[in-house]
């Protein structure tokens, strides 16, 4: 690796901080996210919603549609989209990743422990069962790893996985999007009109953020920040983000990276490593080329994946 490239990585590593910062500094504050929800409210309150209602449930409402003809409504026919109709994909996590120490085994334990107790006593069996499985249900989240999966953004709607195990959404199934804080990172949340699932957590990193908010705007509206979020919402959704500070927040990290990318290039000319007249452009390009190349190896695995599953390899 070259001291370019290692400067690069630097960088990355830096803004994930600077932006977890950022968001833990103007979320956890009790005063000023309270500050932050009240005018994410009278934004919400004072600007049009041309789409407050998902047109798939117009169509429904307005018409007088027998229930097969509704049933093709909300479950049209889906295939994967061929690439020209793809706006954005990355590579991501299929779900949130918590470690969790020996301290809080013990802690869980224990309460888990007291809760069969008084079970046992008032002979609730099927609360006993139903806090088992969800003690199991956190135990294996949290000790298997979260594998890495593809999520793509196309003509059609919101694509997660590969080959058989892929699930497609189109935009007339979802309803709104927004966006949490929940351990450590930014979760995406798209309500759906399905009765399973209701909602799809997408996961994304810093350098995908802003591609994905720009698409995701165009298709949906934003969700409207909850009139109160107690200690339990926040602990099984996450903190709601308002859509103004996540649009601030990528306007500081765009700013972080334009100041770090120019002292790096400064440095890097000076050495001697790169030519005199790079600029932070060519910079962008060439980490978009790099994109490409990785998006062009995904695609090579899946015609691979593709001939298997055909037999023809």
């Amino acid at each position: 690796m070259t001291n370019y490239q290692e400067q690069l990585k630097k960088l990355e590593e830096e803004v994930n901080n600077y932006s977890k910062n950022l968001i833990e500094s103007q979320l956890i504050n009790p005063d000023q996210y309270r500050t932050s929800l009240q005018k994410a409210n009278s934004l919400m309150a004072g600007s049009p919603k041309p789409k407050d209602i998902n047109p798939i449930i117009k169509q429904i409402k307005n018409r007088n549609l027998t229930f097969q003809e509704k049933k093709a409504l909300i479950f049209p026919e889906l295939y994967p989209s061929p690439p020209e109709d793809i706006y954005y994909q990355w590579v991501a996590p299929s779900r949130l990743s918590i470690k969790r120490d020996k301290q809080w085994y013990w802690t869980v334990g224990l309460i888990i422990m007291f809760i069969i107790f008084i079970g046992v006593l008032a002979k609730q069996f099927m609360l006993i069962a139903v806090v088992l499985a969800f003690f199991f249900a956190i135990y294996v989240s949290a000790s298997v790893p979260a594998k890495d999966t593809v999520y793509r953004l196309t003509k059609q709607g919101i694509e997660i996985g590969e080959g058989e195990s892929i699930e497609i959404y189109a935009w007339g199934q979802l309803l709104e999007y927004a966006y949490y804080y929940k351990e450590n990172q930014e979760v995406m949340y798209v309500e759906t009109i399905l009765a399973s699932p209701q909602r799809i957590q997408i996961l994304f990193s810093q350098e995908d953020r802003k591609n994905i908010q720009m698409i995701m705007e165009a298709h949906l509206p934003y969700k409207p920040p909850p009139k109160k979020q107690n200690w339990f919402m926040r602990w099984a959704e996450g903190i709601y983000i308002p859509l103004h500070d996540f649009k601030a927040l990528q306007e500081k990290i765009d700013r972080y990276y334009d100041i770090k990318y120019s002292e790096i290039i400064d440095q890097l000319k000076k050495q001697g490593v790169i030519p005199a007249d790079i600029t932070i452009e060519d910079i962008r390009q060439a980490e978009t080329i790099r994109n490409l190349k990785l998006l062009d190896e995904i695609q090579k695995q899946q015609e691979e994946e593709a001939k298997r599953i055909l037999g023809l390899k």
